[in-house]
């Protein structure tokens, strides 16, 4: 039954995404400027059935940031 008692858990995953972009036309140049960020975290615990925390099995977050330029030409 010890067993059985230790399959419960609880996840949290919130996850936050933004991007930002700008596009305009310079003569035969048609630019594209732009940003993405992503933010993520991830707690998940392990809990008995009475709600006793019995491991902590993941706790982190993560960042990541892009930025880009494009230049597309026509002649």
């Amino acid at each position: 039954m010890a067993v059985s008692r230790n399959q419960y858990g609880t996840t949290d995953n919130p996850l936050h995404f933004g991007e930002a972009r700008l596009q305009t036309g310079i003569g035969a140049h048609e630019l594209a400027f732009g940003a993405q960020y992503r933010h993520e975290s991830v707690d998940d615990r392990n809990l008995d059935v009475d709600g006793r925390l019995v491991g902590q099995l993941t706790d982190d977050s993560f960042d990541n940031l892009g930025l880009y330029a494009q230049d597309e030409w026509t002649r």
